[in-house]
């Protein structure tokens, strides 16, 4: 009679096999890593072109009109005021005022425009979100997307002059920007000190901001964020490049931000 019995497995071939699959864990992980990071990044990428296409379109209906950027830290004004810039450019959205929202679209909750999904908070931070008590009372608040707070600060060289001045903060038309392809509108907010190497010099800046610049602009992406620009597109940027000073490509003055291809100050030096 002829045996059919097939020997099982050696030793030595099953360890074989299991150094096999824990090098193809080893080889597949980074990239499955790698193609879940590059996907997050892509909705961020699709945030930030949104804000950028509603600013654009939000000039259009307010007579070339950039929104109102708001106070730095007055966020009672801002939240009353409906040209602010979060109150006005989600309504081009599908989205309330921010003033409206309630409660504050925070990452880890449902998907919101103002928020990254990746983003992780700064343990400082009140599971609430940044908290502004003013004469009315508190008021909560958090933005993954912020607005370029160095857009109007040389309105004096404006060449309309034709401005629109709210609570003291004067408002810019769009028409105005000599370079609109590579001038900053937005930028993603660093969420968090630790996107950054602890030896970064912008590694402190304190991150409860309804306006920004390159000091807070995001690593969290592969070692960068997105910028939105005055003409409707959104683009990616290394952190380490946007933060490193240079010739200003405004005004040639060194040490300084304005790049080529990414204008902070478009009418002055961005120092």
């Amino acid at each position: 009679m002829i045996n059919r019995h097939r020997p099982g497995f050696t030793l030595i071939e099953l360890l074989v096999v299991i150094s096999i699959i824990a090098l193809l864990i080893g080889i597949l992980l980074p990239a499955l890593g790698a193609a879940r990071g590059s996907a997050r990044a892509l909705v961020s990428l699709a945030n930030t072109r949104s804000w950028a296409q509603a600013l654009v379109q939000h000039t259009l209906d307010d007579r070339d009109f950039l929104p109102w950027d708001g106070h730095k830290s007055k966020m009672d004004r801002n939240f009353a005021e409906d040209l602010w810039w979060a109150n006005s450019v989600p309504l081009y959205m599908g989205s309330d005022r921010y003033r409206n929202l309630s409660p504050i679209p925070l990452p880890g909750a449902d998907p919101s425009i103002f928020t990254d999904q990746v983003a992780e908070p700064a343990a400082s931070m009140p599971a609430t979100g940044w908290r502004y008590t003013g004469p009315g009372g508190p008021l909560d608040f958090y933005f993954n997307y912020v607005f370029n707070a160095e857009l109007a600060n040389e309105t004096a060289k404006v060449r309309s002059r034709n401005l629109r001045t709210l609570s003291g903060v004067e408002a810019i038309k769009l028409g105005d920007l000599p370079d609109a392809s590579n001038t900053i509108l937005m930028l993603e907010l660093r969420a968090n000190p630790d996107e950054l190497p602890a030896s970064d010099p912008f590694y402190g800046e304190a991150l409860n901001r309804q306006k920004a610049d390159w000091q807070r602009f995001a690593a969290r992406h592969s070692g960068g964020g997105h910028l939105a620009f005055a003409d409707g597109h959104a683009a990616w940027a290394e952190n380490k490049a946007i933060t490193t000073p240079g010739i200003d490509a405004v005004t040639g003055a060194p040490g300084a931000y304005n790049q080529h291809d990414a204008i902070w100050d478009p009418f002055g030096t961005a120092d």
